[in-house]
């Protein structure tokens, strides 16, 4: 039973694991196809755009694992799974509303979505933390 019970747990971790994925691979691909078009081989080229797509890409890179692994970690610590489903769907909609908004300059999409990506990541080390103490 146990078993079962910590493989649902890191089901859910790993669903919104996958859809990120998926939206690091896009970002990805808008890399390649920039860096062909534009014909930059190796970093920006003093290009604005490419740098742009470039920061979007990293970003993204930057941001996502150590919220996924403070998420799982919550997951694994048993924690809420409505929490859970609220950090994960939450860190997908601000990943991509800020790689949106970078991309296209929206400053307020882009400020939303690192806002709202630094209040998941904020809320999860400070649910671990709790979880600590409390188990004490």
């Amino acid at each position: 039973m146990e078993e079962m019970h910590l493989e649902m747990l890191v089901a859910t971790t790993g669903l919104y694991a996958g859809i990120l994925a998926l939206i690091f691979l896009l970002l990805s691909l808008r890399v390649s196809q920039a860096r062909q078009r534009l014909k930059i081989d190796l970093g920006d080229g003093g290009n604005p755009e490419m740098a742009r797509i470039i920061r979007v890409h990293a970003n993204f890179a930057e941001h996502v694992p150590v919220t996924l692994i403070l998420i799982g970690a919550i997951e694994l610590n048993a924690g809420p799974h409505s929490l859970v489903h609220a950090l994960g769907i939450a860190l997908v909609v601000c990943r991509a509303a800020h790689a949106w908004g970078l991309g296209a300059a929206i400053l307020a999409v882009r400020a939303v979505g690192a806002g709202g990506t630094m209040f998941v990541l904020m809320i999860a080390a400070i649910y671990l933390i709790y979880q600590f103490a409390v188990a004490l």
